[in-house]
């Protein structure tokens, strides 16, 4: 078992508390073997819960659910090889070594208190008051994993994820720490922001700039503008509506990459004031991919934006040429 990671000394009442399973085995969903947190479990989970009670009663009821999950899962799909531990506001499983694991969840802990402090307003931690993070050594069964919450074929490569359906998580494939420093703090951001209606776009970009920001992640700024000329080569108006959609961040060629990519250099140049950022942050919607938002907020279309970096002009989002997103369920 990873040993648990207490920044302080817990009470007695949240160590029972830590204790808690709240059985949802039968309600869970199982896809090609891997059993998933359900609508059907989490309505279990809550059902004899009075109404009025408080919201530390259904974080603490859903954690406790959560871990009934972890453990049909860990039995089911993983032939019961997977370790656990928990820390304050996080429950790691996986098969990586005790100290890797409590490695993990120290810098979890630390990222999570960073962003509340320097995002007041714009993260928020929940539903459940424990997030549950999976962490697979070998790419395989990482791959195995997440494939059950798309359909065949319809992912890129990624070193992580996270996933929105049912109980919200994030997963990713072990690595040497300097590097899951900056998966962590990218997926950690976006369960932070999941209860923001933000465009694609924006939640990539945001989350990717978090990289460097709290993950261990250096950009040479010799090579800022190497991926310039990929952007210009590439992007077309189509492609560009996929991006404003949100569909090419899925692709499995070159568009994946320079979505990020391009995400990342579009919130880099939202605003140099914070105030005025932030505000678009919190008003940016997805139906139009926060094209209402940049002109009342900002002063500009986002056709504007993007130009500057693509070279293709007069490319607003166009929500009317957006099909339904076929991938649905999590951002990598």
């Amino acid at each position: 078992m990873f040993s648990v990671f207490r920044k302080k000394p817990l009470s007695s009442a949240y160590a029972g508390i830590a204790k808690e399973v709240f059985d949802v085995s039968e309600q869970l969903e199982r896809r090609s073997g891997i059993p998933v947190f359900s609508q059907s479990a989490w309505e279990a989970s809550l059902r004899d819960i009075p109404e009025e009670s408080s919201q530390d009663v259904f974080a603490n009821r859903l954690t406790a659910a959560g871990r009934s999950w972890l453990a049909a899962l860990n039995t089911e799909a993983f032939a019961g090889r997977l370790q656990s531990g928990e820390s304050q506001h996080f429950i790691l499983q996986g098969d990586v070594a005790a100290e890797r694991g409590k490695l993990i969840l120290s810098f979890a802990e630390k990222t999570l208190a960073s962003f509340e402090q320097d995002l007041h307003g714009i993260v928020e931690f929940g539903p459940a008051s424990k997030l549950p993070i999976l962490v697979f050594s070998e790419q395989d069964d990482y791959y195995r994993y997440v494939s059950a919450y798309f359909p065949e074929g319809h992912f890129g490569l990624s070193s992580g994820m996270f996933l929105s359906h049912g109980l919200g998580h994030f997963v990713f494939p072990a690595g040497e720490m300097w590097m899951l420093e900056s998966v962590i703090a990218h997926e950690l951001f976006h369960a932070t922001v999941k209860h923001l209606p933000l465009p694609a776009w924006l939640n990539e970009g945001l989350a990717s700039n978090a990289e460097f920001r709290y993950g261990n992640r250096f950009h040479d700024p010799r090579s800022a503008n190497d991926s310039l000329p990929h952007h210009r080569r590439y992007w077309d108006a189509e492609k560009l509506q996929r991006f404003w959609a949100g569909f090419s961040f899925y692709n499995a060629d070159d568009g994946q990459e320079l979505s990020y990519d391009l995400a990342r250099r579009l919130v880099l140049g939202l605003s140099p004031d914070w105030r005025t950022a932030r505000t678009f942050i919190l008003r940016a919607r997805l139906d139009d991919a926060g094209e209402s938002a940049a002109k009342e907020i900002l002063g500009y279309s986002l056709a504007t934006a993007a130009e500057a970096i693509t070279g293709v002009e007069n490319v607003a989002p166009d929500p009317t040429t957006w099909t339904d997103d076929p991938f649905g369920g999590g951002y990598a």
